[in-house]
């Protein structure tokens, strides 16, 4: 699965062309003890390269495949001066021909910023449990990379090609599945599971299927739209959805599921294979419950009003109707018969 555009990758993997002068001065610039770091390293070149992947690596939390190549002239000069370089560094082609040397200087370089290598083994397992529980709020692909950078590097674990962690949140997408599924097993019997089936046929009484059925709103809030909610809600409540542990999901998860399902035909839903069909059934189902009790307090009180707004009205002709004029006294007198 790729999540990132082509262009979006090559930012990725590349140092950017523009740096701000507040990041050049808080990732880029040598203080004393990087100095006497870098001046351990022999040649200009060396040190510059050295104190290039020191900034990056503060900067972005990773060096990219190929940074000497997109190192910006800018920065080649920001840091030849922190260096007091005679000649500035023009390019770093001819840094680190032995892969080896790379090696050696990028361990060096991580031991003393105190970074960790990526190690997949160990690492991968970890942050997959960290987004599952991530996921459980918001599952959009691009919200879960960008959360898994940061996290890296607030680990301070030096973040492997962007290709490796768009791979990572591809498999917890369907690790997501899989414990929405199992957080909602207590439900998950045979005739239940038939029952959800049930809402995505068509009803022979109400000629449309339950799903749509549900997802319809009451055009007002006269006593016929009341009754046709309440219906609904009598049949939830018959189904056992009042009755439902949902608290092992969060409010979000739920949502999103639930909108799922409202804005998909029910020839679609079919489709979906039942281990993420079932939990966005039950999850419709549920936020259905809640938004039809809200609804319909809401249509009897419009409705109250109303029907007090008419009583009102009513109530103010009639005594308009009874007022007469007194001849003797000249004033209003008001007869009222019960």
């Amino acid at each position: 699965m790729s999540i990132l555009s082509s262009r979006e990758k090559e930012i990725y993997n590349s140092i950017p062309d523009l740096i701000e002068e507040k990041v050049l001065i808080r990732c880029y610039h040598l203080t004393d003890l990087d100095l006497l770091f870098v001046k351990r390293f022999h040649g200009n070149i060396n040190r510059a390269a050295i104190a290039i992947q020191i900034g990056t690596i503060r900067y972005l939390g990773y060096l990219p495949v190929l940074w000497q190549k997109t190192v910006p002239q800018e920065l080649l000069k920001f840091i030849s001066n922190n260096l007091e370089l005679e000649h500035p560094i023009l390019d770093l082609e001819s840094y680190g021909q032995r892969e080896k040397t790379r090696t050696t200087h990028l361990q060096e370089i991580l031991a003393y910023l105190k970074f960790c290598k990526w190690q997949p083994l160990y690492d991968i397992p970890t942050l997959e449990e960290w987004l599952i529980e991530k996921g459980m709020e918001h599952d959009k692909e691009r919200y879960l990379l960008e959360s898994l950078c940061h996290k890296l590097y607030q680990e301070k674990i030096l973040r492997p090609s962007i290709s490796t962690l768009e791979s990572i949140i591809a498999k917890v997408q369907e690790l997501l599945i899989k414990e929405t599924y199992q957080r909602l097993s207590y439900l998950w019997k045979e005739d239940f599971c038939e029952k959800l089936d049930n809402i995505l046929e068509v009803d022979l009484k109400k000629k449309i299927t339950l799903h749509r059925w549900f997802c319809n709103s009451p055009s007002g809030n006269k006593s016929i739209d009341i009754n046709q909610m309440l219906e609904k809600y009598e049949f939830l409540v018959e189904i056992g959805v009042k009755s439902w542990n949902m608290s092992h999901l969060s409010e979000n998860r739920k949502k999103q599921l639930a909108k799922f399902v409202r804005n998909n035909t029910n020839t679609d839903l079919k489709r979906i294979h039942y281990l993420r069909r079932y939990p966005m059934l039950v999850c419709f189902l549920w936020e259905s419950l809640l938004d039809i009790t809200d609804i319909i307090m809401t249509m009897y009180a419009d409705y109250w009003l109303r029907i007090m707004g008419k009583t009102k009205r009513s109530l103010d002709a009639l005594l308009l109707h009874t007022i007469v004029i007194s001849p003797r006294l000249g004033t209003f007198k008001s007869r009222v018969f019960y």
